[in-house]
Parts: structure tokens; C-alpha cells; sequence
């Protein structure tokens, strides 16, 4: 294995998975208002624009369900996935070279600033270790949640293929209801996703996000759509 090599395309598969995960959470903001605000399904969704209404909610939905298997699960070796990432980094040789990256500063010429140097290695060797296991453990609970399941389940027989089923002599789509899940599911997986993609940050790039900015535009964004 090629660590120098494999850590350059953890970067650049973990900066566009945090691209890609920041626009699903745009796509959601839009649709939220249309699952849960009665005001909006009152002003938008009534009388002639119900068709419309219930076509835009039912795209943004299944488009949002589909983004979260896309970003989770592996499909091929050139698409960004956790799982894939999870893979690389729990590999010892690529999991120590991400750790002195992460706890590396320039030793400092003056013997006086030795001490606060020493134990800001510490201090940094003890926040990978917790991030890496915190990553881990969240992204392997992840993968036995049935509703993420689901969401794989759904993008592949229905959302990015066409899987019919045969009964007897007549095919048919499959039945939605079947896969369990509800209204409330993409909320709750990019909510339990947002901690994943920060940890991948900090343990592949060493570097954090303004989740609080991102989120005040986003509001704004929505809030701002939803008023006209």
C-alpha cells in the first residue's frame, strides 16, 4: 500500500463527501416546511397546486433519500462513501500516518517552549485516538440501523433503477411502504450523520467545519424561500 498516496485520495474523497453532505441538508431545508409546517401545506398545497405540491415533496424526498445511501454505502472505488472511508482509515499503517499528520507542529528551536510543546502532542494524540474511536463506533452503529438500510434498499429498487416484481402474470413497482420508513427518517440520518462527516474531517484533514454559519444561511435560505 502507497500511504502517502492513499491519504491524498482520503482528502480529496472526504472534502467532496462534506460538499456533498452540506448540499443534502440544503435539499432538506426545502423540503422540511412541506412534511411538517401545516402553514405551508395550507398556502401551497391546497386546491389547484395539490398535485404540483405533492410531486415537488415526494421528488425532494426520495432525492434526499437517495443522497444518504449515496454518501453512506460504497458503490465504486471512485465515489466518496463513509463506509469506504471507515474501511481506509481503520487500516493501521494509513490510521498511524493520519495521527502524525494530525499531532505534527514544528518543534520549536528555544528549550523554554519544549514543555508546552510536549504536552500539546499529548493533548492532540488523545483527541485523534477519540475521534478515530467516536468515527467508528457511530459509523458501525450506523450500518445495523434499519432505516439506513432502508434508504439503500430504496435507491436501489427504486430511486436510481427500476426493480419490478413479478405476481403472477403482472409487474409492478415495490411497495414503498414495505422498506419502513416515515416522514422523519432524513432528518434523523443527516442529523446522526453530521457528527461522522465532522470526525472524518478531523481525522483525515485535521480541520473542522462552521456548522453554526452553515446553518444560519441555511435557515435563511429556507426561511427566505418558504416566505414568498
Amino acid at each position: 500500500m502507497n500511504v502517502n498516496k492513499t491519504i491524498q485520495k482520503l482528502r480529496g474523497h472526504s472534502a467532496n463527501l462534506l460538499t456533498f453532505y452540506l448540499g443534502t441538508v440544503r435539499k432538506y431545508s426545502i423540503l422540511d416546511p412541506m412534511l411538517f409546517s401545516q402553514d405551508v401545506c395550507d398556502k401551497y398545497g391546497a386546491r389547484e397546486s395539490f398535485g404540483g405540491f405533492i410531486e415537488i415533496r415526494e421528488t425532494l424526498y426520495y432525492g434526499v433519500i437517495q443522497n444518504i445511501a449515496n454518501m453512506f454505502y460504497q458503490y465504486q472505488k471512485t465515489n466518496p462513501s463513509i463506509l469506504r472511508i471507515k474501511e481506509t482509515i481503520s487500516e493501521d499503517l494509513v490510521a498511524a500516518a493520519l495521527k502524525k499528520n494530525y499531532i505534527s507542529e514544528v518543534i520549536p528551536d528555544n528549550e523554554d517552549f519544549l514543555p508546552h510543546y510536549e504536552e500539546r502532542k499529548r493533548e492532540r494524540t488523545l483527541e485523534f485516538d477519540e475521534h478515530l474511536k467516536a468515527l467508528i463506533n457511530d459509523v458501525e452503529a450506523l450500518e445495523h440501523d434499519p432505516e439506513m438500510s432502508a434508504c439503500k434498499s430504496i435507491r436501489d429498487k427504486f430511486t436510481a433503477h427500476l426493480d419490478l416484481q413479478s405476481s403472477g402474470n403482472e409487474y409492478s413497482y415495490p411497495d414503498i411502504a414495505t422498506f419502513g420508513i416515515k416522514y422523519g427518517t432524513p432528518k434523523r440520518l443527516l442529523s446522526e450523520l453530521r457528527p461522522v462527516i465532522e470526525r472524518i474531517g478531523y481525522v483525515v484533514r485535521g480541520a473542522g467545519f462552521a456548522w453554526d454559519l452553515f446553518d444560519s444561511q441555511n435557515n435563511k435560505m429556507s426561511d427566505g424561500y418558504w416566505s414568498v
